[in-house]
């Protein structure tokens, strides 16, 4: 990592001049975020397997990809538009971001509709960190991209996240602030205005991991709240106070789902917190999916600590063992209509809205 002494400077007058504009700002990163509405998208074709030579990876938000999220030469299943004019969401997290792929188009495309996304710094990234499997140095110039091309399409974005459950995956909090240590070296660089600066959140399980109150990711949310405090260049950046927000992803039900914001508040007192997953299969709610999910977002979206949630997932997916495989808001047809892209072709699968659907639709369009 470049921890010069010009760079800490830079970053001790970038936090202050942030501190001192705040006044004449309508927030920080965190507050202008308003309430988000969202869920969690990842439009994995109906033929789709990991490790298929044909997808390389799960990221669809390209060019290559257009005719899920919006209509290429007229033909499109138009998710982007659905999903802002059907469920009423200004909000999509997205998981995989594969730094070499051009994500304008889809960027500028939830702008349109009124959508902020979640731009993902995954899983992969902080593995390739905390292992050592690529260079420090490489990793920082990947995240150097993704935060680039972010900023290049900030009116499309909202966030940054970095990883999904790390403690759940062998990664540590020290990883996790590091990461947002480059995203912050990186804004530096780019010039980027306290105004326009983004929120950073990293996604945790709800698990308990042996808390002594057996509060639910409590105990993950204060590691990552310590990690950022010990990093000399966040902490120059009044970082955790002015542009981190804590989220969970959690499947319990909608009274869990309150008592974990009263919990939060009296752990974190004065901060924030979204929900970066939310759901439940039909089989697991007992028959009621529609009903789980409602109560799940009416909770999140009662104000208080929490700015809202993302629902997972937009669809089903088949490729998933289990119930998770049908946690989502769409069934799914596959399609007969063939999309040719650079590595073949693609069903364009037809989605067809289940009552979860247009529960959350009824609950995003009062709030």
């Amino acid at each position: 990592m470049r921890r010069f002494a010009t760079l800490l400077c830079t970053l001790a007058l970038f936090g202050l001049a942030f501190a001192l504009a705040a006044p004449a700002l309508a927030g920080t990163p965190v507050s202008n975020l308003g309430i988000l509405k969202g869920v969690t998208y990842s439009p994995t074709p109906s033929d789709y397997h990991p490790g298929m030579w044909k997808y390389e990876d799960s990221d669809f938000a390209t060019s290559q990809f257009k005719a899920l999220w919006g209509s290429a030469n007229g033909v499109g299943r138009e998710d982007l538009k659905n999903i802002s004019q059907d469920l009423h969401a200004n909000f999509i997290r997205l998981y995989d971001w594969n730094q070499a792929n051009d994500h304008g188009e889809f960027l500028d495309t939830a702008a349109s509709y009124g959508i902020k996304v979640a731009v993902p710094i995954s899983d992969w990234y902080l593995q390739q960190y905390e292992t050592g499997a690529s260079s420090h140095n490489q990793v920082e110039a990947w995240v150097d991209n993704i935060v680039a091309e972010a900023y290049s399409h900030r009116a499309g974005v909202a966030m940054f996240t970095v990883g999904n459950e790390p403690e759940l995956n062998g990664i540590s909090a020290t990883t996790v602030a590091a990461i947002m240590e480059m995203i912050v070296e990186e804004e530096v660089k780019l010039g980027v205005s306290s105004s326009n600066l983004l929120a950073v959140s990293a996604p945790v399980s709800f698990a308990t991991l042996g808390d002594e109150h057996n509060r639910p990711a409590i105990v993950e949310l204060t590691r990552i709240k310590n990690a950022i405090d010990a990093n000399s260049t966040l902490s120059a950046s009044n970082f955790y106070q002015n542009r981190y927000l804590a989220s969970v992803n959690a499947f319990n039900n909608g009274t869990d789902i309150s008592n974990f914001i009263s919990t939060y508040s009296s752990a974190f007192p004065g901060s924030k917190v979204i929900f970066t997953e939310l759901g439940r299969s039909d089989q697991e709610a007992g028959g009621d999916q529609a009903g789980w999910v409602s109560g799940q977002a009416r909770a999140a979206l009662s104000g208080g600590a929490s700015l809202g949630c993302a629902i997972f997932n937009y669809q089903d997916q088949s490729w998933k063992a289990g119930p998770e495989g049908h946690f989502g808001l769409d069934t799914v047809t596959a399609g007969t209509t063939q999309i040719t892209y650079n590595r073949g072709t693609f069903p364009l699968d037809t989605f067809t809205h289940k009552a979860s659907f247009d529960a959350v639709a009824a609950i995003y369009a009062a709030h």
